[in-house]
């Protein structure tokens, strides 16, 4: 009886003390994760507008000082006031030469970032994206509107206006294709965009040859998506001009090595109403 009971006790004695040699050996096999530092470009921007040169701009500006005389003299409710454009609505920050990012193991939402149409307005009003990404517009509307690109060609003919429904996700066609992308020297396309029947509304999509950028903010701060140690070539866009390029260098350690960026630019009258 005591023979019949030892037996299963030694082999169950064998693999307790197997397990954990099985165990610490197959960690021993187990390659280490390489992990590649990643590290953020941040600044501040310290921008000015130039003031108006050219006879067409100095007829803009002489329009914006009457409409906004009638509107805080008069109280005119049908003069409308040309938009205050921030910074966040004019200066995009780009990093090209850059790889596309790994693929994130954590699931993606499934919300489309798109631009959004509110009461006449865009949400925001630049929008930088990837050459190869896809543009979406979603009206938050209580109307049909129809969105205009002014000036935009596919195969030679002029891009008709998109007509929106409220509450309707839908994909522009306004992506850069064909003969745009084959030189390779362009580095971004800039696409105005407009609603008709509010003049308010001025909208651009900014797309890049590259997979890291970001819009500075209005108090005039930035922050790049991180990077690995390396030299990258920096770019201050307004809407449609590239006013700015530096190099910028990673060090290895990259955290508290790596300086934010001071930028001091001087940016184009803006003529859009």
């Amino acid at each position: 009886m005591c023979a019949m009971f030892r037996r299963p006790a030694i082999l169950i004695a064998l693999v307790l003390v197997c397990l954990p040699v099985s165990w610490a050996s197959a960690r021993r096999r187990r390659p280490p994760v390489k992990t590649i530092p990643m590290f953020p470009i941040t600044g501040t921007v310290e921008a000015t507008e130039a003031p108006p040169a050219t006879d067409a701009e100095k007829r803009v500006a002489f329009l914006r000082q009457l409409k906004e005389k009638a509107y805080h003299r008069y109280r005119d409710p049908l003069v409308i006031l040309p938009p205050k454009l921030f910074l966040s609505s004019r200066l995009a920050v780009v990093v090209w030469d850059t790889q596309p990012p790994p693929p994130n193991p954590i699931a993606q939402s499934t919300a489309v970032p798109a631009l959004a149409i509110r009461a006449g307005t865009f949400m925001p009003q630049v929008w930088v994206l990837n050459h190869e990404a896809d543009f979406h517009v979603i009206n938050h509307g209580r109307k049909d509107v129809k969105l205009v690109v002014p000036g935009r060609l596919i195969n030679g003919e002029k891009v008709a206006p998109e007509t929106l429904a409220p509450e309707v996700d839908r994909v522009i066609p306004v992506n850069p294709r064909g003969e745009e992308l084959a030189d390779k020297a362009v580095r971004f396309w800039s696409f105005p965009l407009r609603l008709t029947g509010f003049p308010s509304a001025i909208g651009r999509v900014l797309f890049v040859r590259s997979h890291h950028f970001t819009l500075v903010n209005d108090d005039g701060s930035f922050e790049l998506p991180p990077l690995p140690a390396g030299k990258y070539q920096v770019s201050f866009i307004d809407r449609n001009r590239e006013l700015l390029t530096q190099e910028v260098v990673i060090p290895e350690k990259g955290k508290g090595e790596l300086k934010p960026l001071e930028v001091k630019l001087t940016l184009p009258y803006l003529m859009e109403e």
